[in-house]
């Protein structure tokens, strides 16, 4: 997709999942089936280690987490959809990546992305759009630890298509509504009732111990979709009750 990362601390870089450039130790040896579970060779976990002022990145086994990361070493899906990491401070842009939710929790982080900037810390989450060119920056005086699922392209729009019930309100609502751009407010949300809790329920199971499915993570990711785009219609009707003279200019002002 030759989307760049640049990442600011010198170091090695290579070309990762969705053709990013990020920090790599040598990798190891070709694991066995059961190593590979354990390492989940698929997953990054960035680590700033003070000591010698360098981001390193560690595969599989997160630092300070007692079990083994869930998810199948040889699950492409899973390996696109999930990622995490610890550091004291980290910088990276991109010119933009797949529709993403991004979470932290021991600190937060900063994110610019055209004339916005928005801080995400542990009382919230931030959706990006798909291709949105953005920055984050963190610059802690704790490890902050980040949690970001990417959604795979087109499954937005498949499920908002979904809520369509039949084919004559398809031909009676304009390609927006009918889900052909599914796109959200990219704000500051606090955690809520309807997105949080199925955030939390994936969290979980990518740091649990038993191996996660894809068949299951399809179901949970479009459920969580669902409840992204249910929140977001009704902010759409909060917006839509502000004084603003255009949709656009609401929208702006919101």
């Amino acid at each position: 997709m030759g989307f760049l990362l640049r990442v600011r601390f010198g170091v090695t870089r290579r070309r990762g999942r969705h053709g990013c450039r990020h920090t790599f130790k040598r990798p190891p040896a070709r694991p066995t089936f059961d190593e590979a579970r354990a390492l989940t060779a698929r997953t990054i976990r960035f680590v700033l280690c003070m000591s010698t002022n360098r981001l390193t990145v560690e595969r599989g086994r997160a630092a300070g987490y007692d079990s083994a990361l869930a998810l199948d070493p040889f699950s492409s899906l899973q390996g696109s959809v999930f990622m995490s990491g610890r550091a004291f401070s980290y910088f990276a842009d991109t010119p933009g990546l797949p529709l993403s939710l991004k979470c932290m929790s021991n600190g937060r982080a900063l994110y610019k992305f055209g004339r916005a900037e928005v801080a995400v810390d542990d009382g919230g989450y931030l959706i990006l759009n798909d291709r949105q060119p953005y920055s984050i920056e963190i610059a802690s005086p704790t490890p902050v630890e980040t949690f970001v699922l990417w959604f795979p392209r087109g499954w937005a729009e498949e499920v908002s298509s979904s809520f369509n019930k039949t084919s004559e309100t398809l031909l009676d609502k304009s390609p927006d509504e009918n889900g052909a751009n599914a796109a959200f407010f990219e704000r500051y949300t606090p955690h809520d009732r309807v997105v949080s809790p199925k955030v939390r329920a994936l969290r979980a199971s990518f740091k649990g111990k038993h191996t996660i499915e894809d068949g299951w993570l399809e179901e949970k990711l479009r459920e969580l979709l669902a409840a992204m785009l249910a929140s977001q219609h009704a902010l759409k009707r909060e917006v839509s009750t502000l004084p603003g003279v255009r949709a656009s200019t609401r929208e702006e002002l919101w």
